[in-house]
């Protein structure tokens, strides 16, 4: 469908300055024209039918994401000039996350999602037909048997060229079908305090990860790590439904060992793995050798605690661990330091999707726990570069250096303090009394503030996008043609130009650019326009009341 640029409509976007607060509205329509979507043809009255049900657009509160919640906003309205209702609903960040991803109590939702090192694992985990339980990630309830193969078939492929082609296919099919639209590529940044800090590298994974934190440079006199995160976390289990929260993966990423990480070339690496090697013995046998290691109680880690942590994954059917659950079938013993994976197909990208993605956990403690789903971490025991030190619930997080650890990082301790307030938390950087922000978002404080001396923004390719995505499940979300026209309104140009201030690219692909040799804008765009979709809709027979409503035809 072609048509002219979107262009935000004042006079409605006004209405709904008492969510947006004056400061957002006047960011978000900055440079922004008039632009009435009026001129649509009225039915009589014994065409109308019933009005299209209201949909429910869920956002997060303003002091948690300044940006986003002022963006949500804008596409709301933007929505509501194809004629549908749209129902802003502010929930608090972890009431949201619950009632979106467990409980798929929604309409649509918006927040920022990665994809890691290989598109494949989180893209399996929201796409294909078998993750449609709560917490396994496909909270869209969207299920086609073609997207399904796809995912599968681009599993096992081997060949560059063809996984190319397969992810091409992929790509194409979301964008057809929209269950999901990617509004920005956001901007991977780290604000820190330069007085204190400096070497931030950058990593596919973000600034979290640990190649990050084994490069960075103590400037300032202080050796320990500070920063700040908005919500309060509820659990630290590694394998429970909270994993799939970024917080909580972040922590743990560090807290435990993985059989491989990666450089920042993405290439697995011994020196930083728990397996010194591995070996491919077939296409469904992969041995791996471990380093002589120990966890934080000082035990053991050998073969056993690995192949426990596979096998345990299996026999609960962790939710979380849905997509690397369908890659292996069981891990043996092979000696103190040999495990071997033996795998239900051949996996093409097999450290992406399996041996980076699964924490080793201690047996000696996880052997008696028989409701992992359920069971709440507060102290956990893991073996990585950190250590647990103490959480207090709602206030902070520490970890400590564990100096028995073949890594050393240059920070003896990481502090996280909650602070929900962006404009704290940019006092606190400025004033050096925090080191670092370490989810550092784009928005009015980054752009204020990025000029001060003792500030430096890092920034590295991103694997995340704010997502727009719908509930299938829903009318009339379940209709294409409804997902199509709100695919048109949504306003991407002015939430990347006034709401992210330049940074960050426009959503085109579920695969974000960062992945060049996967990544492809060759698939169905939906050129910006709420008229644009409006005519979508009036194509599919949609027909619109005098105040401009939409309903099904009598």
């Amino acid at each position: 469908m072609v048509g002219s640029k979107s262009h935000t409509n004042r006079r409605s976007f006004l209405r709904r300055a008492g969510i947006l607060g004056a400061a957002g509205v006047t960011t978000a329509l900055a440079g922004c024209t008039d632009d009435e979507t009026d001129d649509v043809d009225v039915a009589d009255e014994d065409e109308l039918g019933e009005e299209i049900p209201a949909i429910r657009y869920f956002n997060n509160p303003e002091n948690y994401n300044p940006a986003r919640h002022d963006a949500i906003n804008l596409i709301a309205d933007q929505l509501e000039e194809t004629g549908l209702e749209i129902d802003v609903e502010v929930l608090e960040w972890g009431t949201l996350f619950g009632q979106v991803s467990n409980d798929y109590d929604y309409d649509i939702a918006t927040w920022s999602r990665g994809l890691g090192l290989d598109p494949a694992t989180r893209v399996s985990e929201m796409f294909h037909s078998d993750n449609t339980d709560p917490g396994e990630g496909n909270f869209y309830g969207y299920e086609d048997g073609e997207m399904d193969e796809l995912l599968e078939s681009q599993q096992q492929e081997t060949d560059v060229d063809a996984r190319q082609e397969q992810w091409a296919d992929i790509q194409q099919k979301v964008s057809e079908d929209v269950p999901m639209v990617p509004i920005i590529e956001v901007a991977e940044l780290m604000a820190y305090n330069n007085e204190n800090w400096e070497n931030f590298q950058g990593h596919i994974r973000g600034f979290n990860y640990l190649w990050t934190m084994m490069h960075i440079e103590q400037v300032g006199g202080d050796d320990e790590l500070w920063g700040t995160w908005a919500e309060v976390l509820e659990n630290l289990s590694p394998v429970g439904p909270i994993r799939t929260q970024t917080k909580v993966a972040v922590q743990n990423r560090i807290m435990y060992d993985y059989l491989v990480r990666f450089d920042d070339e993405v290439t697995p690496d011994p020196d930083i793995s728990l397996a010194q090697s591995w070996d491919l013995e077939d296409d469904t046998t992969v041995v791996y050798e471990l380093r002589d290691h120990q966890f934080h109680d000082g035990e053991s880690l050998t073969a056993d605690d690995v192949a426990f942590t596979y096998n345990y994954i299996q026999e609960f059917e962790l939710p979380s661990y849905s997509v690397q659950r369908g890659l292996y079938e069981d891990a043996e013993v092979i000696d103190d330091q040999t495990v071997q994976l033996n795998l239900s197909q051949p996996v093409g990208p097999l450290h992406q999707l399996l041996s980076a993605e699964i924490p080793i956990l201690p047996e000696h403690i996880w052997s008696d726990i028989d409701d992992p789903n359920e069971y709440v971490v507060e102290e956990p025991v893991a073996s990585g570069p950190l250590a647990f030190d103490y959480w207090d619930r709602g206030e902070e997080l520490s970890l400590v250096r564990n100096d028995d650890h073949w890594i050393e990082l240059p920070f003896s301790r990481r502090l996280w303090q909650i602070i929900p307030e962006e404009s704290t938390n940019w006092q606190l950087l400025i004033n050096g009394e925090v080191d670092y922000l370490p989810f550092s978002r784009v928005g009015r404080e980054l752009n204020e503030n990025q000029e001060e001396d003792q500030i430096s923004i890092a920034e590295t390719p991103s694997d995340s996008w704010w997502h727009f995505s719908m509930n299938v499940r829903n009318e009339p979300l379940d209709d294409l043609a409804v997902r199509q026209a709100l695919a048109h309104a949504i306003p991407k140009t002015a939430v990347r130009d006034q709401l992210q201030f330049g940074f960050g690219e426009i959503g085109t692909s579920v695969v974000t650019s960062a992945f060049e040799e996967l990544y492809t804008d060759d698939i169905t765009m939906y050129e910006e326009g709420a008229q644009l979709g409006r005519e979508r809709l009036e194509e599919e027979g949609i027909v619109f009341d005098a105040d401009g409503r939409a309903h099904y035809p009598n």
